[in-house]
């Protein structure tokens, strides 16, 4: 995609100064990977794992093989984020932060069976980066300018200790 195709998108990186593509498309890796550091899987619940075409699928540690944000909590949990943070700001840089993405069914759904849509990693400069499905990964300063139809909302920002 080129950068007009991501703005079109997610309309509000037209402006965030920050906002670059940062790789070419790659299909050997998704969001979720891409969030937890790993650049060869790719991480989505999907019956059983399966090699395609020399790429990996895999849903890792044997969490519940289900779309829901409570899953991708627990898989990210596995990684060593166990704090909820309520903020973007990279004020501690001894930290690292992942941004979850949720589409809601209907208002009455809990956050936690929503569906998970997207996962943006922050990384030490306090930039943000995120893999656009099997395209190129971006970076930028704000996750929720990801916000809208395409991955709905951001809904809860996990860190860890590094």
């Amino acid at each position: 995609m080129t950068k007009q195709d991501i703005i079109f998108l997610f309309p509000k990186l037209v402006l965030d100064n920050s906002f670059k593509l940062s790789s070419k498309k790659n299909i050997n890796y998704n969001c979720i990977a891409w969030a937890a550091s790993v650049q060869n899987e790719f991480w989505w619940p999907e019956v059983e794992p399966y090699n395609l075409d020399g790429v990996k699928y895999n849903w890792p540690f044997d969490i519940v093989n289900s779309d829901k944000l409570i899953y991708f909590i627990e898989l990210f949990h596995h990684l060593g984020y166990s704090q909820f943070c309520s903020n973007i700001n990279n004020e501690h840089p001894e930290y690292r932060k992942i941004a979850l993405f949720i589409k809601y069914s209907n208002k009455k759904t809990s956050i936690n069976n929503c569906v998970c849509t997207h996962a943006a990693r922050q990384l030490s400069n306090g930039l943000w980066t995120s893999k656009l499905g099997p395209q190129e990964d971006i970076q930028n300063s704000d996750p929720y300018d990801l916000e809208g139809s395409h991955y709905g909302k951001l809904a809860v920002i996990l860190k860890k200790k590094l």
